[in-house]
């Protein structure tokens, strides 16, 4: 009975789509390293190009675990991504947050949802802001208005 029950829950899981650790793993691969921001959109604004072009805005992916700096200012994120969503989803989580090595509290909690695409070595992320409650955004753009970013990222170089 209990080798029956065991084949049912397995087999009621590959049918709802849920994801092994070694799945996990293959959707995590071509999003590691370390990229460096090339373009934001961010409620329908787009980042003076001046500001990117120094290089000093990175983010560093490290298995389900990301860091963007920001000059002076460091986010910490866990996130999940679930590459069979159409497009692929991403939920970025801040575990942390630090504006010149001191710790900002309460920014620990804050969920972003979006989606994001890998082509080559370039690195699309578009979130929503505040969206814990809300809707992910469903392509990439970002509409005034809308509290949506869009980043554009390349992978660096060594």
């Amino acid at each position: 009975m209990r080798i029956a029950f065991a084949a049912l829950m397995l087999s009621l899981a590959a049918a709802s789509g849920t994801v092994s650790a070694q799945d996990d793993k293959k959707a995590l691969e071509p999003v590691q390293g370390t990229w460096i921001v090339v373009g934001v959109v961010d409620n329908g604004e787009e980042a003076p190009k001046i500001g990117l072009e120094a290089g000093n805005f990175k983010w560093t992916i490290k298995d389900d675990q990301a860091t963007f700096v920001q000059l002076n200012v460091a986010r910490y994120y866990s996130f999940v991504l679930d590459p069979t969503k159409s497009p692929p989803s991403i939920d970025m989580t801040i575990t942390k947050m630090e504006y010149e090595g001191k710790e900002i509290p309460k920014a620990a909690g804050k969920v972003f949802r979006g989606i994001y695409e890998v082509k080559d070595d370039v690195l699309r992320i578009c979130v929503r802001e505040d969206s814990q409650d809300s809707e992910r955004p469903s392509e990439f753009t970002s509409p005034k208005g809308s509290k949506i970013v869009v980043f554009t990222l390349e992978r660096a170089r060594p």
